[in-house]
């Protein structure tokens, strides 16, 4: 298997491990909200490992919208409609 490919599939599990998170915080979303604002926040790896990170460390992250790459998600999450979600207080 080629470097490519195992990076697509690491990717792909962080990925689902975000969602996955989001949902498991916050079961009022839908997984199309999650998926879409997953995918429009994490636009590189890098943002991707962050968000997996900080949602693993702290599930209540998405409660306070931090770090920022946790606060653009929810920031994402409330444009697709999640009212649900507080207003990140970075962005406030």
């Amino acid at each position: 298997m080629s470097a490519q490919a195992i990076n697509h599939i690491d990717g792909e599990r962080r990925h689902q491990q975000v969602v996955a998170a989001v949902l498991a915080a916050n079961p009022t979303l839908t997984p199309a909200q999650v998926q879409a604002a997953v995918t429009a926040v994490a636009s590189h790896r890098a943002a991707l490992r962050s968000l997996a990170a900080a949602l693993t460390a702290d599930p209540a992250a998405l409660a306070i919208g931090a770090p920022p790459v946790v606060g653009q998600l929810v920031t994402a999450l409330r444009a697709g409609g999640a009212a649900s979600l507080p207003v990140p207080s970075c962005a406030a």
